[in-house]
């Protein structure tokens, strides 16, 4: 079974992650940063957080395979978009140490926190009843 999901599945989350990086590579080479506005200079930053949640997305799948797909979600999308506010931090200059291990601490807890609860699964009420 797990033979089977690194070949499909996951072929598909890394092709279409390293298409996003790609697709963040070749923007970057074909613009002047300088020259560029606001919003085209925020699309290189959603092209990375788009593929490492492809990237984490795969991971947390192959790790936590017992955990629901809602909870593998969450795990990737809050590991990714902490990478993209360190990246987008660090290209303003405003990135220290402490924001870092800040980041760190405060993802850690969240993540402990929600596969701790159990908000993102049924609610108790529904548990049983058809889906309609």
């Amino acid at each position: 079974m797990l033979k089977k999901l690194l070949k499909t599945e996951s072929m598909r989350y890394v092709i279409k992650g390293t298409g996003f990086f790609m697709l963040c590579l070749v923007f970057m080479m074909m613009t002047n940063p300088a020259k560029t506005s606001l919003a085209e200079l925020l699309i290189p930053f959603v092209l990375f957080g788009f593929g490492t949640f492809m990237f984490t997305s795969l991971v947390v799948r192959i790790l936590y395979r017992s955990a629901g797909d809602r909870m593998r979600r969450f795990i990737a999308l809050t590991a990714s978009v902490s990478l993209v506010v360190m990246l987008l931090l660090r290209s303003l200059n405003q990135f220290t140490v402490r924001d870092g291990i800040i980041l760190i601490v405060l993802v850690i807890c969240m993540t402990l926190y929600v596969t701790r609860a159990d908000f993102l699964g049924e609610t108790s009420s529904n548990r049983g009843k058809p889906s309609v």
